[in-house]
């Protein structure tokens, strides 16, 4: 943030970019990325990209954007936050980019508001190459017993040492009654969409269902 300007926000939100055309810079058009970052980090914000070939954003990114310069947001926005009145466990399932708010969900359910629930992440890619994170939410996982990681990949190398398939495949061998859980669902809107219906069909109440849809 600018030198002495702080930005309050809920664990969960999103702000918008106001982004310019390549080639046309009076061109201005919105676009929204979750912060990853806590809500004590409120002088310095984190977000996670996805590049999308020829995309508004990616492009000026990529082409215009430079170490330094000054851009404007718009926010906080949006109610993709924690229900702290639920005694349930918290369940968060995220694909790629599509996880960026749970970092933030984690950080300040865990650091901050000292949840003591059980918290569990499901965070799924198709290839290898597609992580990020790992170490990090590994150190969390470490630091917080109560807070389990699941990394899974659905389209893994025959090297890959880790949990294969889609996040639906490894839930179920992780939480076996799933009307104990509050669950959170993030990625792009097929996912959300088909992970929703699975999991009303597995017992999970209407009301303990979260979700944010990504293009």
């Amino acid at each position: 943030m600018p030198e002495g300007q702080k930005f309050a926000f809920k664990a969960g939100q999103f702000v918008l970019f106001d982004v310019p055309l390549v080639g046309n810079p009076s061109d201005i058009q919105p676009r929204a990325y979750s912060i990853a970052s806590p809500p004590k980090e409120d002088s310095e914000l984190t977000f996670i990209l996805r590049y999308k070939e020829n995309g508004r954003a990616s492009r000026w990114m990529d082409e215009m954007l430079k170490v330094g310069d000054t851009v404007r947001i718009q926010g906080p926005l949006g109610r993709f936050t924690l229900d702290t009145g639920t005694k349930k466990d918290y369940l968060f399932i995220g694909t790629g980019s599509g996880v960026a708010p749970f970092r933030s969900h984690l950080k300040w359910a865990l650091e901050e508001a000292k949840d003591t629930r059980p918290m569990h992440l499901f965070f799924g890619v198709r290839h290898e190459k597609d992580l990020f994170w790992v170490e990090e939410f590994r150190s969390i996982e470490k630091a917080f017993p109560n807070c389990k990681v699941y990394i899974s990949v659905s389209q893994p190398e025959p090297t890959w040492k880790g949990l294969k398939g889609r996040v639906t495949d490894i839930i179920p061998t992780v939480i076996k009654d799933f009307s104990t859980v509050n669950a959170y669902i993030c990625g792009n809107p097929a996912m959300v969409k088909d992970v929703k219906e699975w999991f009303m069909k597995n017992g999970v109440a209407k009301e303990d269902l979260h979700q944010e849809g990504y293009v």
